[in-house]
This record gives structure tokens, sequence and C-alpha cells, in this order.
């Protein structure tokens, strides 16, 4: 309900479920009194151009998330994942990993479970072929 009305606020019609919707609130947020400068980098400029990946995950956490208790192990998470990532050629394409034709039966993200009938966020691709 928080970050909805935040939305709202700024302006953001998009679904804040999205990963635009909410990286247009993060930017929006920056300028308009979200960002406390609690630790360094403490200007949002510097936020941007920090190259450090701990210090932007430490930054990012205790400016916006501003949890009761640090969590230092973010800052591990964070390299790891930078290393995952960095230097990663994209692909200008795509592997179909069972034979054609392919039917997508379940997109990435929200959606009703198809068993609990729940809401919950699927993080892949359901395909199927024959």
């Amino acid at each position: 309900e928080y970050v909805q009305r935040l939305m709202s606020a700024a302006g953001i019609t998009e679904d804040y479920r999205t990963m635009s919707a909410q990286m247009n609130l993060v930017e929006w947020s920056m300028f308009n009194g979200q960002w406390i400068g609690q630790v360094d980098p403490r200007t949002v400029a510097a936020f941007k151009s920090t190259s450090g990946v701990e210090q932007a995950a430490t930054a990012f956490e205790l400016n916006f998330e501003r949890p009761a208790a640090a969590h230092p192990e973010r800052r591990t998470w964070a390299r790891e994942w930078f290393n995952k990532f960095n230097g990663l050629e994209i692909s200008t394409g795509y592997a179909i990993p069972i034979a054609q034709p392919v039917t997508v039966t379940s997109e990435f993200g929200w959606r009703v479970h198809p068993i609990t009938g729940a809401a919950n966020f699927h993080n892949g691709i359901d395909l199927v072929n024959g």
C-alpha cells in the first residue's frame, strides 16, 4: 500500500508490480524526499556514478529500504551477482529447448497459480509442444 501511494503521488500509472514502474519510483524518490543521505554516497548524483558494487548495495538499502537492522550480507550478494553478469555478452537470439511447434502456457511475472488459485510470482516461462 505504501508503494502504491508513493506511485500515485509520483504520477506513475503503470502496474506497481512491474520493474519499469518500480524503477520510475526509485528515480522519482531520489528527487522527492526519499533519499536521506544516511550513508556514502550522500547525493543522488554520487550514487548514480558510484562504481563500488558493495557501496551501492549498502547505500540503496539504508537510503531506500531503511530496515530496522542492516543486512551486511547483501554486499556479498551484490558482488556475487555483479561478477556473474559483468562482461556477459547479450545473445541476439535464443534456443528453443523443446521441439516445435511451441506454445507458451504461462509467462514470467504475476499470475494466478494454476493449482492454488492464489496470486504468485512466476519466475519462469512454461512451454509445451505437441
